[in-house]
């Protein structure tokens, strides 16, 4: 049996239904990791009310180590998550977000979101909690086909704050959870896990 029980836990990007982009892993990207894809009936940004749901959803199924996943539109809410639940996460990872977006996204953000509050929840915004986040949490994130340049807006602000976070170019990566960058993503994360030694104490405050 291993030291440390670690949990995968996948943000949906898009209403159940929808596999325009592939599905939500059912399973864990790493062997003998467990998993959880959180589930809503409808197709979410996370703003402040989705994730205080999505932590309600999550909280009692935590272990020793928790990897916190998001794609896309959910990329920015596990970012948000983890900034907010800083000592319920031992990793984040972000696939292909719109990390650097100043104005409001067009896709279906209207119920959510208006420009002050998508500009509250952007990573510049955040930048000093994303520094105090990256001291207890590590933090990858992957740019692919779509939002590469957003991602590499991200790092250069990130490197400019001095804050530590590991950024993979995937440029060749498609849009989808089914691109190669869970396995890639979510293995690395795990497997620094393993390196790093001690997790987290996850009781919430």
């Amino acid at each position: 049996m291993p030291d440390h029980q670690t949990l995968e836990i996948y943000l949906p990007a898009t209403d159940p239904g929808n596999t325009t982009y592939g599905l939500v892993p059912s399973g864990p990207a790493v062997p003998g990791n467990s998993s959880l894809a959180v589930r809503f009936e409808q197709e979410v940004w996370y703003n402040r009310y989705w994730r205080k749901e999505v932590i309600a959803s999550v909280s009692p199924g935590l272990l020793d180590r928790n990897i916190l996943i998001g794609f896309s539109k959910s990329g920015c809410g596990a970012l948000n998550i983890a900034i907010e639940n800083p000592t319920l996460f031992d990793s984040v990872v972000i696939f292909d977000a719109p990390l650097s977006r100043r104005e409001v996204p067009p896709w279906n953000t209207a119920s959510f979101y208006n420009q002050r509050t998508w500009e509250e929840d952007l990573p510049e915004t955040r930048i000093h909690e994303i520094a105090r986040l990256s001291e207890s949490t590590s933090i990858l994130h992957i740019g692919g086909r779509a939002f590469n340049g957003e991602h590499q807006v991200f790092q250069e602000r990130c490197d400019a704050a001095g804050i530590k976070c590991e950024y993979l170019n995937r440029h060749e990566y498609a849009h989808s959870w089914t691109s190669g960058w869970v396995r890639e993503g979510v293995g690395r994360a795990s497997g620094a896990l393993d390196v790093g030694g001690q997790s987290q104490d996850h009781s919430i405050n």
